[in-house]
């Protein structure tokens, strides 16, 4: 039986091990919040299927919904055709069927949701599910791909990461668009293929069903509607709140917030509403034109004086000292 002396010593040197345990968990604690703070990389996060992808950010130019595109005939079965966005005629692909992920039914009236990427010196419409929003991450937190991430080949992902408690494939736009080997065209003609004689196989089904009477249609759900419309333009004003932030150094926050959602509100208005987002600092600056004063960046005028004067309530002060406050950042 051990002592009591040996049972002090036995309890002091699980104390110390304890101790240093607990040390060591606080340090990776803090390396774990130093690199939380730092975010060098951001992702414009979308949805295919129910699962959650992203790609670069700096891979895409705009984010835009349309429908109706001209059908090219004789091109791949993911290529839906062409749009001309802004006197730009660009190829439009589906990446659901590029990865041959099942595409829901809808009315041929619905707009699709549209990634305009670019690759070198192309530019290509992308269609997805749903796209989400912009997520900024630390570059190094991004892990190797594995296939038990996705339903695609392996080759196009080029990691993936966990932020905000949501799992995302990081897809490799290059390698998508980019050139191939002959043995990666073979398995594409392979897919294509495969591809092709679905498509074969719904005509034939579509043909079939011609002769049955067309169902009526639903009117659409106003509160869906709704709801789609806030989602929208959620997504619209965070891409606008990110190019003003890089263009004019500009920060949408608290304070300018309610500004801002009445100012989109105009802004689609004015430019329609494929044409919100900012292309250039010349667009930043008319977005940003009724936010600021007639003399901003210059004195007063007298007769801008006065109407401030009679606003104000009376008072017998010869000199009124004007303090501008600012709105933090913005």
């Amino acid at each position: 039986m051990a002592t009591i002396q040996e049972r002090l010593n036995i309890l002091a040197s699980t104390t110390q091990a304890a101790e240093e345990g607990t040390g060591l968990t606080q340090e990776i604690l803090e390396e774990e919040k130093r690199k939380a703070s730092v975010i060098d990389y951001k992702m414009v996060t979308f949805s295919l299927a129910g699962k959650d992808y992203a790609i670069d950010i700096m891979k895409v130019k705009e984010i835009a919904k349309a429908g109706h595109f001209t059908y090219v005939p004789n091109t791949l079965p993911f290529v839906l055709g062409v749009y001309n966005l802004r006197g730009e005629i660009i190829s439009i692909i589906d990446l659901r069927k590029f990865f041959n992920i099942q595409v829901p039914e809808h009315d041929d009236n619905v707009l699709e949701n549209m990634l305009i990427v670019t690759v070198g010196e192309q530019t290509f419409g992308v269609v997805v599910d749903g796209i989400d929003k912009v997520v900024g991450i630390q570059r190094s937190t991004i892990q190797p791909p594995h296939p038990l991430f996705g339903d695609i080949n392996i080759k196009y992902i080029s990691g993936v990461v966990e932020a905000q408690h949501r799992l995302y494939i990081l897809l490799d736009i290059d390698k998508i668009f980019g050139l191939r080997s002959a043995e990666e065209e073979k398995e594409l003609a392979e897919t294509v293929k495969h591809q092709i004689m679905e498509r074969q196989a719904a005509a034939a089904e579509m043909a079939a069903k011609q002769a049955e009477p067309a169902p009526s249609k639903k009117k659409a759900d106003p509160v869906k509607v709704a709801e789609e419309a806030e989602k929208q333009e959620s997504v619209d004003l965070n891409f606008i709140a990110d190019s003003l932030l890089n263009l004019k150094k500009f920060t949408i926050n608290s304070v300018t917030e309610e500004w801002a959602h009445k100012r989109y509100a105009e802004w689609k208005k004015e430019r329609g509403a494929d044409k919100t987002q900012l292309q250039n600092d010349a667009d930043a600056t008319a977005f940003l034109k009724p936010f600021y004063s007639r003399f901003t960046g210059t004195w007063w005028s007298e007769s801008f004086a006065k109407e401030l004067v009679k606003a104000l309530p009376d008072n017998n002060a010869k000199n009124i000292v004007v303090w501008n406050p600012g709105c933090g950042k913005g």
